[in-house]
């Protein structure tokens, strides 16, 4: 997985929160890790018949990661 700092974050914390996520190559792969972590999923946006973005929070922050 890509993870890509679209934000103000600075490269310290960026690389922070990269060593919290895990390198995924599944949906199924990062739901079981927000749950393991009790990490909570905010939102499951359907954006085609193939695509999701999924949506959910990281120490105060919120991480979107677009699914195919």
């Amino acid at each position: 997985m890509d993870i890509i700092n679209k934000t103000s974050l600075t490269e310290e914390n960026f690389l922070k929160l990269k060593l919290i996520i895990p390198n995924t190559t599944s949906l199924l792969d990062l739901m079981s890790w927000t749950s393991k972590k009790k990490i909570s999923v905010v939102d499951v946006i359907k954006q085609d018949e193939y695509s999701l973005d999924v949506i959910f929070s990281v120490n105060n922050l919120f991480i979107i990661c677009g699914t195919t």
